[in-house]
């Protein structure tokens, strides 16, 4: 049994269909340092157009996934509901949190772990399956709640549970809107200093890692799913020339993106992308794109030859 496979799966899901508020017992557990929180609603994917494409895709999935499935009895595109998660960002580490609400048969699981050679005690409680280099551990609270990451996040979440975290309160306004409004978001204070895509053009990896995008001092985004995916985003710089510099940057690489398209995507995705909206406004840079729900499809079917996105063509 592969302890990242139950938070790797809940990623197979993007969410959709309208989204209630973000389930504050998951919230409850997240560090209360944390820098970056971002949160899924997987049961809304269900009854949806896209959600249906999503698990059509998903049911090709490896044998080993197939296996995880026979032996445990749980599959995340039928038991999970929603999944929060939770990083503190901090530079060099890669210490995680996700927090899952759903269906999990806790004496399969965890037989299934321990039969796979991972170590398997009682913390506080609470049954918790670690990875024989025990960096890596899975717990589950009851049949409703599991969390998985890194062995000192899933323990210091367990001591959490009857003492909800108390955020700052920038991060805790954002994630009451959106976790109301939106069908998947995320929230940041910072920048995104995690998130390090690597272009083979040397323009779009200086846009991504200079000055510009380090002044961002908080960011966030949602995503909500129908007849158009909405898209909007939102980024707090240092100062109001950062912000006018940071919307500049934003459609500086949506232009380069579209230009590194290979033809046939260049045609179908350039002009979403030239609906791109973005505005600065103080301190503040805001964005919106609309997408139709074919398209997404379409972004997301799996690619058959042809360039690799964000490298030149060769003519």
């Amino acid at each position: 049994m592969k302890l990242r496979t139950v938070s790797a799966a809940a990623l197979l899901l993007i969410p959709a269909g309208s989204l209630s508020a973000a389930d504050p017992r998951l919230l409850g557990m997240v560090m209360p340092e944390a820098s970056v929180v971002a949160g899924v609603n997987v049961a809304q994917a269900r009854g949806t157009p896209f959600g249906q494409y999503v698990l059509g895709q998903a049911r090709q999935e490896s044998a080993d996934f197939a296996k995880f499935v026979a032996i445990t009895g749980f599959d995340p595109r039928r038991d999970l509901t929603e999944v929060v998660f939770a990083s503190a960002g901090e530079s060099g580490k890669k210490a995680g949190l996700a927090i899952a609400r759903g269906t999990f048969d806790v004496n399969r699981l965890v037989a299934a772990a321990r039969a796979d050679g991972h170590s398997v005690d009682t913390y506080q409680g609470v049954e918790v399956a670690t990875s024989r280099n025990g960096n890596d551990s899975v717990a589950f609270l009851d049949a409703t709640l599991a969390l998985a990451g890194s062995a000192s996040e899933v323990r210091a979440a367990i001591e959490r549970r009857n003492r909800p975290t108390a955020f700052h309160a920038a991060i805790a306004a954002r994630i009451a809107q959106l976790g109301s409004t939106q069908d998947a978001w995320f929230v940041s204070l910072g920048p995104l200093t995690g998130l390090n895509p690597t272009f083979a053009d040397r323009n779009l990896n200086g846009a991504l890692r200079g000055d510009v995008a380090k002044s961002i001092e908080q960011a966030s985004a949602g995503v909500k799913f129908g007849a158009l995916a909405e898209i909007h985003a939102e980024a707090v710089a240092r100062s109001e020339k950062d912000a006018t510099a940071l919307a500049d940057v934003v459609r500086f690489l949506a232009g380069m993106i579209q230009l590194n398209m290979p033809e046939k995507e260049a045609e179908a995705f350039g002009p979403l992308l030239q609906s791109l909206d973005v505005t600065a406004q103080a301190t503040t840079v805001r964005l919106s794109l609309s997408i139709p729900e074919d398209q997404v499809e379409r972004l997301f079917a799996p690619r058959r030859g042809g360039r690799t996105p964000g490298r030149p063509s060769r003519r």
